[in-house]
């Protein structure tokens, strides 16, 4: 975006248009600033970022009421934020939070709504070496506090929005959580009751419903077990009357995942209403080492997308002495949103390749 587009989204809600990615996913978005003035070093600085200072920006919510209006976006210091942490007036207080992290303390400053509760949580300057390295370190800086607060309070602490802003160029990176589209209500034939189709279809709109990457991906991943067990026991009935009739079990094809990016929109087309989805989106659905693979590879014993369930599953469910996340660990969050737009898609194939008919509309 130019400076004085950029300057607008300090003042005005901007509306969402087209195809960013996939619905209830989050994304990040960038805006760097052109300077008039053609020789102007900070016109060539990376949009990545680059070593400096940085000032982070968290805006809290109370869970189901977002700041904002569906499809709008904001930047600026016009959102309040809000949670159930009463402070007190907001003209008079803030607090103080020192968070101690291995390479330095960092100072979080949270200021009060027109209410007097907590809606945002600054850290007015730390050292980086590029946006990622700014948020990593400040949500690593926060989030354990949080966690913190919401057990002694016992209270919700949702962050709604973070925003990060490069100090030496303005430039600035936040993140969003795609909105869904609106649709005409679906048609399906058919229908017959399955108790295994009524779990799954339970499994995914509990992930839909979900604020929570890690539990969204344990549903989705619910799902992909779900259906390669089903598949898994007809191929070896299957095999076994082949073998009773004097044949050869029947050969089965094998699936890729798309590699070519006309394959790649065409399979996300057949999965979700068809859209002009652009390279943003693509990139966030196919990660550069799944791209071309069998989904039989992708979803095995200690492929990527086991082993992340793997981790989130022991930190949640099982041993917590193995492998786990740090649900408050920002590189761990990472991994969850890479492999999360895939694992969901996977999850909606199987499902239209079992069942059909609920996708016949």
């Amino acid at each position: 975006m130019s400076e004085k587009q950029v300057e607008a989204a300090s003042t005005t809600h901007l509306k969402l248009e087209g195809t960013w990615g996939l619905s209830g996913i989050p994304i990040f978005m960038t805006l760097t600033r052109g300077y008039k003035d053609p020789n102007d070093p900070r016109n060539a600085v990376s949009p990545s970022g680059s070593p400096g200072k940085y000032k982070v920006t968290f805006i809290l919510s109370r869970p189901g009421y977002a700041p904002l209006k569906e499809n709008h976006i904001s930047f600026a210091d016009d959102l309040k934020g809000d949670s159930h942490i009463f402070i007190g007036d907001p003209n008079e207080l803030r607090i103080e939070i020192e968070s101690k992290l291995p390479d330095g303390d960092i100072t979080l400053f949270g200021y009060p709504n027109e209410k007097g509760f907590l809606g945002k949580i600054e850290i007015e300057q730390l050292d980086a070496q590029h946006f990622g390295d700014a948020n990593l370190k400040a949500y690593n800086a926060l989030s354990t506090a949080l966690s913190r607060l919401s057990l002694a309070a016992d209270v919700p602490l949702y962050i709604y929005r973070l925003t990060t802003i490069e100090l030496s160029t303005q430039n600035l990176i936040s993140n969003l959580t795609l909105p869904f589209i609106q649709k005409p209500v679906p048609v399906f034939t058919g229908y017959q009751a399955d108790k295994d189709l009524a779990k799954f279809a339970s499994l995914y709109r509990e992930a839909l419903n979900s604020n929570s990457p890690n539990y969204q991906y344990l549903c989705y991943y619910k799902i992909i077990e779900g259906i390669k067990r089903i598949r898994s026991d007809r191929t070896a009935r299957e095999n076994q009357e082949a073998v009773a009739r004097g044949e050869k079990p029947p050969a089965r094809e094998k699936e890729f995942l798309p590699k070519d990016r006309s394959e790649q929109v065409a399979w996300l087309n057949s999965l979700f209403t068809r859209q002009n989805w652009s390279d943003l989106a693509l990139s966030q659905v196919f990660p550069t080492e799944a791209a071309g693979r069998t989904l039989g590879n992708l979803i095995d014993s200690n492929k990527e997308l086991d082993m992340v369930r793997n981790k989130i599953a022991h930190a949640i469910l099982r041993d917590e002495t193995l492998e786990t996340y740090n649900i408050d660990e920002a590189l761990h969050i990472n991994e969850v949103a890479k492999w999360l737009p895939l694992c969901k898609c996977i999850a909606r194939y199987l499902l239209q390749q079992e069942y059909p008919q609920m996708f016949s509309a």
